[in-house]
C-alpha cells in the first residue's frame, strides 16, 4: 500500500491555536498514512486543533510526535501530550516516535493511550530524559495483562505489542531502568533492531540487558 505523509509546513516554531489553524489549512495530503508533527511546540489550544484534525482522519499507521513540547511549562507540556496522544488511540498504529520530548514518568503516563496500541512494531523513545521510574512505567504499560477471551482468571498471561524495533537512546535510566527495558526485550522475542546506549547504566544494568538480548533469536541490529 502506498504511503502518504502529512507533515506541517515551515521550520521549528512555537505554535498557538491560530497558527495551528493556518498549518492545518496548508495541508494538501487528503488521506495520510503517516503523520509527522515534529519540530513544532504546541500550546494546549494548538494541540486541541491538531487533535481535532487527527480525529477526522482514517488509516493512519505511523505517528511521529517527536519534539512537540519544547520550551513549554510542565503542566502545559503534559496536557499537550495527553491531547495529541489521545487523538491517536483510534488508529491501528505500527510505528510511534515519542523522541525528543522531555517526558519523565509523568509524560509517559500522558502518552499511555498511544503506547497501549496492540500492533506497534516500531517504538522510538530517545532523548526523553527517562529515569528508572519512567522506564519502569513504560515497561508496565507495554507488558500488560492479556485481555483474551478464555484466559484463565488469575493467570499471569501477559500481552505486549509485536515490537520489532525498540530504540531507547540518551535517557537517564540507570540500572533500574535497564532492568525495566530488559523486561520489555524478553517480552518481545520478535525484536530485530534494538538500541540501548547513553543510558547511564553501569555493569549491573548492562548485564540485565545482555541477558535479555541473548533471548532474541532474530536480532539483526544492536547499538
Amino acid at each position: 500500500m502506498a504511503s502518504f505523509i502529512m507533515e506541517l509546513s515551515g521550520g521549528r516554531e512555537l505554535v498557538n491555536e491560530k497558527r495551528a489553524e493556518e498549518l492545518i489549512s496548508a495541508i494538501t495530503v487528503s488521506n495520510p498514512t503517516h503523520i509527522r508533527l515534529s519540530n513544532k511546540s504546541f500550546d494546549n489550544g494548538a494541540a486541541t486543533k491538531i487533535a481535532q484534525y487527527l480525529e477526522s482522519l482514517e488509516g493512519v499507521t505511523v505517528a511521529d510526535v517527536s519534539d512537540i513540547i519544547a520550551g513549554r511549562p510542565e503542566d502545559e507540556a503534559l496536557r499537550t501530550l495527553n491531547i495529541i496522544c489521545s487523538s491517536l488511540k483510534k488508529f491501528d498504529l505500527v510505528e510511534v516516535n515519542l523522541s525528543d520530548n522531555a517526558l519523565g514518568a509523568k509524560g509517559v503516563e500522558e502518552c499511555k493511550t498511544v503506547l497501549l496500541g496492540d500492533n506497534i512494531q516500531r517504538l522510538y523513545v530517545c532523548n526523553n530524559g527517562l529515569s528508572a521510574e519512567a522506564a519502569e512505567l513504560l515497561a508496565k504499560i507495554l507488558i500488560r495483562e492479556a485481555s483474551v477471551v478464555g484466559a484463565v482468571e488469575g493467570s499471569d498471561s501477559k500481552k505486549t505489542p509485536p515490537l520489532e524495533l525498540l530504540h531507547f537512546y540518551n535517557n537517564m535510566a540507570g540500572d533500574g531502568g535497564a532492568r525495566a527495558i530488559a523486561n520489555i526485550v524478553v517480552a518481545c522475542p520478535q525484536l530485530v533492531d534494538f538500541r540501548f546506549s547513553a543510558t547511564r547504566s553501569t555493569v549491573a544494568g548492562c548485564e540485565s540487558i545482555a541477558a535479555a538480548i541473548a533471548t532474541l533469536p532474530n536480532l539483526r541490529r544492536l547499538d
